[in-house]
């Protein structure tokens, strides 16, 4: 299997803190030891490093203070190993549901990956995975990082990605493009003009700027 070198992005959507902390929000269950990268009231998302078969490996896992069983969620590299490089992020936290944007540039296939993971916590499942758009390349998956994630208890998606540029073909333009995954699956919403930043969400509403003009659609 390749092994991949990752970078952590720290969310800046939950209470960060460099350092270990202890079970927090009444909860004495989760582990006592661990460097927390993002939280609420109902979960924290820490990065932890496993040795499996003498070789180290760091992962992004979560806890939720329900049930306070850890979870492994994301693999983000092998230490000391790399054929690629990678960057892994909480993209989004709503009750005991986590969003995980994971970019990985491959160097020994030529591909790039940019997906959206969504687990929950409580139940220890993967609700969702959806490529972040349609890429510029064969073989490639998603359309590039995103700039924002909003996502609803239910676990429906909307995002703004940056395309990224075709390698080999002819080169497009970095764009903006909004995108949603909810009941009808995953479809594109905007393309053209797309203010960065613009996303919002109330309830199961979500909201951006395109063309200079306020936009909304319902995520079923």
């Amino acid at each position: 299997m390749t092994r991949l070198s990752f970078a952590v992005a720290l969310s800046s959507l939950a209470v960060l803190t460099g350092g270990t902390a202890s079970a927090s929000h009444g909860s004495k269950r989760c582990p006592d030891s661990r460097r927390i990268i993002a939280r609420d009231q109902a979960v924290e998302v820490y990065l932890v490093t496993v040795v499996e078969h003498q070789v180290p490996e760091r992962w992004i896992a979560g806890c939720d203070y329900a049930s306070g069983r850890a979870r492994r969620l994301t693999a983000v590299g092998s230490v000391g190993t790399a054929a690629g490089s990678g960057r892994a992020r909480v993209a989004a936290l709503t009750g005991s549901l986590v969003a995980i944007e994971e970019s990985v540039i491959d160097e020994v296939s030529n591909t790039q990956t940019h997906v959206i993971k969504v687990w929950n916590l409580h139940e220890g499942r993967l609700l969702r995975r959806v490529p972040t758009g349609e890429p510029a390349e064969p073989g490639d998956e998603g359309a590039g990082p995103t700039t924002d994630v909003v996502m609803t208890p239910a676990g429906r998606l909307a995002w703004i990605v940056r395309t990224e540029p075709g390698r080999h073909t002819v080169l497009t333009p970095t764009t903006l493009q909004v995108y949603a995954s909810d009941s009808h699956g995953s479809r594109v919403l905007a393309t053209t003009d797309v203010a960065p930043q613009s996303l919002a969400l109330a309830r199961n509403t979500i909201y951006w700027t395109a063309e200079g003009k306020p936009f909304e659609t319902t995520l079923g």
